[in-house]
């Protein structure tokens, strides 16, 4: 027996007509009294019946479980939907995305070639937040102004951040920002300007840069920098003093660092290869390169660090062995062994990055 609607209305008026009705029970007829409770009495157990086959047999509605607030700011970046989006490569250029009229993120131009891509997009000014001292003559001859501004992966910091948003406002646009490989630290800026001369709102521009640039989760710094940092006035930056410097030569662990991620990069392309000469890059040789990596390895770049990255030096030790191993191996041409050296190399370095650089 199922409950049935019109079976409960009609008893439930005609017991209003009574209690409501101030109609005394016993003005009813006797036999007519007894059919509706019999009715009422059937009704209320066919409900109860049914109540206990529906949770007897699982399809008792259970509430749905709250979904979780967002904890970080990648995670509020993973609530904003936005439409998919590839980026571009053009010659000595990769992972580009032009995000306004005003603003284009992308990866460090590569020689003459990247710059006159740059050029070829309209830019007017490039900004770099990487450590490597742009060629900025280059720029120049292709009609574009360099401003050089490194920053680190782990946040920008606040007098960092009032250059750039100065930048922004008081450079010519449009604007190209890069680091190295145009996906942490160059998108990031990126936003800055977009928050600065866009409007764009800070869940707008993060996400942009989780969904698009593909900037890691492991970044936290550098997303909740652009989610919580408010926008300085225009009268704060004009007041704010930078000088918009064409380059700024790093030093210590920097400068090594800047040098040693260019080295690993063309190694770890020229395994890909099996260490064979890179057609697009044939100015690439595995052992000069490796030569490179060695000599910024050897260098006592550790001593610089600051007291609290314990194990600094222990951790350059690893590496620095694995580096004079990859080189003795593409030295005695026995490939299988650099590469086995390049993986050790790129562990180390992995397992060094996590400790020590991204937060």
């Amino acid at each position: 027996m199922t409950c049935v609607p019109s079976a409960i209305s009609a008893a439930h008026g005609t017991l209003c007509a009574y209690v409501f009705g101030m109609k005394p029970f016993t003005r009813m007829p006797a036999r007519q009294l007894l059919c509706l409770f019999v009715a009422v009495a059937a009704v209320i157990s066919a409900c109860s019946s049914g109540s206990e086959n529906a949770a007897s047999s699982g399809t008792k509605t259970v509430p749905a479980a709250a979904v979780p607030a967002p904890t970080t700011a990648w995670e509020r970046a993973g609530q904003v939907t936005l439409p998919a989006r590839k980026g571009t490569d053009m010659p000595g250029l990769h992972n580009v995305f032009v995000l306004s009229k005003n603003i284009i993120s992308g990866s460090e131009p590569h020689g003459r070639e990247g710059l006159a891509s740059v050029a070829k997009l309209g830019v007017k000014t490039v900004i770099s937040v990487d450590g490597q001292v742009p060629d900025a003559e280059e720029a120049r001859a292709l009609g574009m102004r360099y401003v050089h501004l490194p920053i680190q992966y782990k946040q920008i910091a606040q007098d960092e951040w009032m250059a750039l948003t100065k930048t922004f406002r008081e450079c010519t646009p449009p604007f190209y920002v890069h680091c190295f490989h145009g996906q942490h630290r160059g998108p990031t800026a990126a936003a800055v300007g977009r928050r600065t001369l866009d409007a764009a709102n800070a869940e707008q521009a993060i996400a942009e840069m989780r969904h698009w640039m593909g900037t890691a989760q492991m970044y936290e710094g550098l997303y909740s920098t652009i989610l919580t940092h408010a926008v300085p006035s225009a009268s704060s930056t004009a007041a704010f003093t930078f000088a918009f410097p064409e380059a700024q030569r790093p030093d210590g662990i920097a400068e090594h660092m800047t040098h040693i991620a260019r080295a690993h990069d063309a190694l770890k392309a020229l395994n890909k290869l099996g260490w064979k000469a890179d057609a697009e890059h044939p100015d690439l040789d595995a052992g000069n390169e490796a030569r490179k990596l060695v000599a910024q390895m050897d260098a006592n770049w550790a001593q610089d660090a600051e007291p609290l990255l314990a194990g600094l030096a222990d951790e350059q030790r690893t590496a620095t062995t694995a580096a004079h191993a990859l080189l003795q191996s593409l030295e005695k041409k026995d490939l299988a062994a650099a590469s086995a050296a390049f993986l050790r190399v790129d562990s180390s370095c992995k397992a060094c990055h996590q400790q020590f650089r991204n937060h």
